[in-house]
């Protein structure tokens, strides 16, 4: 499985770019292609769609996008161009409106029915409003709300610790929900969490799991 290329783009289209890799040119369709500039290097983060017709590669700056793409499609009458199209208002701003259930707003997005934006925050309400309560949480801990609050009623280090546990655990979560969509067992998944080094980068944590799973001995089939 391949989750991101890393290379130069070398051509941007309209709605696509070439990146090539020691080479190798691919061609990938990205949402927001204004994002992305034309002889930069760059990680691009992969997702094949193949069906009697056609295969196309479609790229994302980040993971959470393409696990968001990948959730979008999962919706039956929801296909990648209607799924772009959702990307192309902003990435954050659908996670925010599937996690408040603004399925109305969600609807005014092109190509997005009423019927399967109220699908979409049916499905994914809940994982999601847990993404944007740990993005709230995420940038530097001793820097939130919360922990200011425990630092300025005392300074007994319990209760720092006590919330740093708290982010650490909201970040386990949402890494364990991103392994269970790429396919991964559960066996493989708790392997991976214990292993994992902490990072602030969770596109990182990602590519750091896979790679453990990957190398484990008693994975390889």
């Amino acid at each position: 499985m391949q989750i991101y290329q890393y290379g130069k783009i070398v051509s941007k289209n309209k709605n696509y770019l070439i990146i090539d890799n020691h080479g190798s040119g691919y061609l990938v369709y990205v949402p927001r292609i204004d994002r992305f500039s034309r002889d930069e290097n760059r990680k691009i983060y992969l997702y094949e769609y193949e069906n009697d017709y056609t295969k196309i590669t479609y790229g994302f700056a980040s993971f959470r996008e393409r696990i968001l793409f990948e959730d979008l499609i999962s919706i039956q009458g929801i296909g990648p161009k209607t799924a772009i199209s959702a990307l192309n208002s902003g990435m954050q701003n659908v996670i925010n409106l599937i996690a408040s259930n603004d399925w109305k707003s969600l609807s005014k997005i092109p190509y997005l029915s009423e019927k399967n934006a109220k699908q979409i925050v049916f499905e994914f309400h809940r994982k999601y409003r847990k993404f944007a309560e740990n993005d709230k949480n995420q940038p530097d801990e001793l820097n939130t709300e919360p922990a200011k609050k425990l630092l300025e009623k005392n300074d007994d280090l319990e209760d720092i610790a006590l919330q740093k546990t708290f982010l650490e655990d909201k970040t386990a979560s949402n890494l364990e929900d991103s392994l269970k969509m790429l396919g991964f067992k559960s066996r493989q998944i708790d392997y991976a969490l214990a292993k994992v080094q902490p990072s602030e980068n969770f596109e990182n944590l990602i590519e750091e799991a896979i790679k453990l799973i990957s190398n484990a001995r008693e994975f390889r089939s």
